[in-house]
């Protein structure tokens, strides 16, 4: 059973034994924003040998998104905004990827699947799905209350945002003097900092209440071991 406070401290041990001259360290100090993460990291733990699915691409799928995560571990200490952005856009896209086998087809082999365009895989397959329109909206009402599609949306948003930033961007600097202001002011990491808060935010807000879902994770179908984590999953969470 995962043990968070555990794994948050020997994650921050690692990245101080590695990388200890890295300015974005200071990200190690935002526990709950890392708690969210490793929350994520366990819940594609339970996916991937989720074998009664009838979805059969959901296993490998959500191995893709753990090793995506575990990228994502690695690109926050360096604290490089393209290798982060290129994690995220990454895990944006296989969760989407995910809601279309889901969503459109089920069938769809896994290598024509992974192979779909932004077109295909959004704007004509899962937002014409009926199964999209059918997620409740946003409201006037309450407009602190995120709602299933916007959840959604926000996945997509974070998809085609990052595919923006992945670009190579001209700096003024030869490339030792650009690397070591990476390390050791990193002053572009840190101003987008909040921002990659509020990103993980997003993603852990889907994959924790509407993913289960989207994948009709039946926690009765689960082995003891896997409803154990699953049970520890969303008592922790705050």
């Amino acid at each position: 059973m995962m043990n968070y406070n555990d794994e948050i401290i020997a994650y921050t041990k690692l990245c101080n034994n590695y990388l200890p001259n890295f300015a974005s360290l200071n990200f190690l100090q935002k526990k709950k924003t890392l708690k969210r993460i490793f929350q994520m990291i366990n819940l594609f733990e339970l996916l991937k040998d989720y074998d009664v699915s009838s979805n059969k691409n959901l296993c490998k799928l959500s191995e893709m998104c753990l090793n995506t995560l575990f990228d994502f571990l690695i690109a926050i200490p360096v604290g490089n905004n393209l290798f982060i952005s290129a994690c995220t856009r990454q895990f944006a896209e296989e969760l989407l990827e995910i809601v279309y086998s889901e969503y459109c087809n089920k069938n769809i082999k896994f290598k024509n699947l992974i192979s779909l365009n932004y077109r295909k895989l959004w704007q004509d397959g899962i937002q014409q799905s009926s199964k999209y329109k059918n997620l409740s909206q946003n409201d006037n009402k309450h407009p602190r209350i995120v709602r299933e599609r916007s959840k959604l949306n926000n996945v997509n948003d974070i998809f085609r945002k990052d595919s923006d930033e992945l670009h190579f961007k001209n700096k003024d600097l030869d490339i030792a003097n650009y690397l070591e202001q990476m390390i050791v002011k990193n002053t572009e990491f840190n101003n987008n900092c909040e921002s990659l808060v509020s990103k993980i935010n997003k993603l852990h807000l889907f994959c924790i209440d509407i993913l289960p879902i989207i994948v009709h994770l039946d926690i009765n179908k689960l082995t003891m071991n896997q409803k154990s984590e699953y049970i520890n999953l969303i008592n922790n969470l705050n």
